[in-house]
């Protein structure tokens, strides 16, 4: 199955494929660090294309450039 490729794949087989499940699962999966941190909502572990065993590995950047937009809308 070649992932979201209506072209070569039914949209049934798409769906129940393997790659799909395990984007499903990881998409719904957070770290504990994740959980807890004051930018969840803007993150959320950031795409799952970057990933790296779970985790985001721009989080500390993705995580200073939110702070620093909530902080200038803060002020406004």
């Amino acid at each position: 199955v070649v992932p979201g490729c209506l072209s070569k794949n039914k949209l049934i087989d798409i769906i129940n494929s393997d790659q799909r499940i395990h984007l499903a699962k990881s998409i719904n999966s957070l770290p504990d660090k994740c959980k807890k941190c004051d930018m969840l909502y803007g993150c959320y572990n950031g795409c799952t294309y970057h990933r790296e065993n779970g985790h985001n590995p721009y989080c500390k950047a993705n995580r200073d450039i939110l702070r620093y937009i909530k902080g200038k809308l803060l002020n406004v």
